[in-house]
């Protein structure tokens, strides 16, 4: 009980560091102190982890379920401050939302274009990429748009992201306790200091995708795969790059949640074709030319071109997928890895990525996924000077690998604990 009460004061302290982040200013000049003080939350977040149990505790679980929630649920109220913080994705989130609760289709045009002159609001001009239509998929859109007239700006996607990132807590708690996993990795997720501060100030929804996967998961292993196509369609439709977790998923959700995943999907999309929607235009402008902090793809582009990188990108992927289709793996293990591949070889790995394999980390007591979120802080300091920022992401990867080897050593030297 006293260590349960000194986790839940340090938890405390985690969101005191990131409060205290709000007044240091969002300048890019002011990238220093707030690394600074996430990085005394992360010192924190490490003593507190350490006093909750690693492995499954009948006794009190409830009053830790109940601890790990509140604390997490502070932890991503601190940093909040109602408006976007050195991010402009917020901004795009509102304006698509806004798009479709007018009864236009987000996928035909660009914001730019003279079609949508009349629907521009005062977010307009913050907003990047003006240029490109939408990458974000339907159910996204959908929930930016039911949510627009309860609040018509940018907060609501902070606050989305918050509630969606907070939401993952329940099916990731159901499948800890099914792999008899401690709290302490319930709490590795919802009182990371990283993940808190990026959905509370830069409001990503890919807490939403991460959440319906979770569930596919829960419901797969209840042996409900109809609910788990259905869900994984929604995550797909949230975020598309969840599909690649569908051919390593197929041997369990079996034709029927294959067939229920394609139905559900096909008809979330075809009345924005129906439309004259081009719902590839804008994930393909991603896919062609966004880059930001790579790292084994950084190194492919400096030996083969860019072309040459992004189509080894492409082969690694589809090479770890179909392995794991054809091997059978677990479920849980399947999506991590393949999600992980995908984060490893992508041209861009923005910090709120590590949301995609955030889960499955803990769900196997990684320690490398914790490691991986401190050192993905050095991505914020591109801000200041996108020189510094390709500088620092050599220490930032050299972080991660050394952890990961590490790891790797130790468990192949210590005995599974099951």
């Amino acid at each position: 009980m006293i260590t349960d009460t000194f986790a839940g004061l340090l938890g405390l302290a985690i969101a005191a560091c990131l409060f205290l982040a709000r007044f240091l200013g969002d300048g890019p000049e002011d990238t220093p102190s707030f690394v600074a003080c996430t990085v005394a939350a992360f010192a924190l977040y490490a003593a507190a982890l350490r006093l909750l149990p690693d492995s499954p505790t009948p006794e009190r679980r409830q009053g830790r379920l109940l601890l790990v929630a509140i604390i997490a649920v502070v932890v991503h109220i601190a940093p909040f401050r109602g408006k976007p913080v050195r991010d402009t994705d917020a901004y795009r989130y509102h304006w698509d939302g806004m798009v479709l609760a007018r009864g236009l289709n987000p996928y035909q045009h660009a914001p730019e274009a003279p079609e949508l002159r009349a629907v521009r609001d005062e977010f307009y001009d913050p907003m990047d990429y003006k240029s490109v239509k939408t990458i974000y998929p339907p159910l996204t859109q959908a929930v930016l748009a039911a949510t627009y007239f309860a609040d018509p700006t940018p907060r609501r996607a902070l606050v989305l992201a918050m509630v969606g990132n907070l939401l993952c807590l329940w099916p990731l708690a159901i499948l800890l306790r099914r792999h008899r996993v401690g709290l302490r990795w319930l709490a590795a997720y919802g009182w990371n200091p990283l993940l808190a501060v990026e959905f509370a100030t830069g409001g990503h929804l890919d807490p939403l995708s991460v959440m319906l996967l979770l569930w596919a998961l829960v419901l797969l292993g209840s042996d409900r795969p109809i609910a788990a196509g259905v869900m994984l369609a929604l995550a797909i439709l949230s975020k598309t790059q969840i599909l690649v977790v569908t051919p390593v998923l197929a041997r369990r959700l079996g034709w029927r949640g294959i067939t229920i995943t394609a139905i559900v999907c096909t008809a979330a999309v075809a009345p924005f074709v129906a439309t004259g929607g081009d719902l590839l235009a804008g994930a393909g402008a991603y896919m062609a030319h966004w880059e930001f902090n790579s790292g084994l793809y950084a190194l492919a582009k400096w030996a083969m071109g860019s072309a040459g990188a992004r189509a080894l990108a492409a082969f690694v992927v589809v090479t770890v997928v179909t392995w794991l289709a054809l091997a059978g793996a677990d479920p849980v293990d399947a999506c991590g890895l393949a999600l992980g591949a995908l984060l490893l070889v992508s041209p861009a790995v923005f910090p709120w990525y590590l949301s995609w394999v955030l889960p499955f980390a803990c769900l196997r007591r990684s320690v490398t996924g914790l490691v991986a979120s401190l050192a993905l802080l050095a991505s914020h300091f591109h801000q200041m000077s996108v020189a510094l920022g390709k500088l620092l992401r050599w220490p930032e990867y050299a972080l991660i690998a050394g952890a990961a080897a590490v790891e790797l050593w130790r468990r192949r030297s210590t005995p599974s604990r099951g």
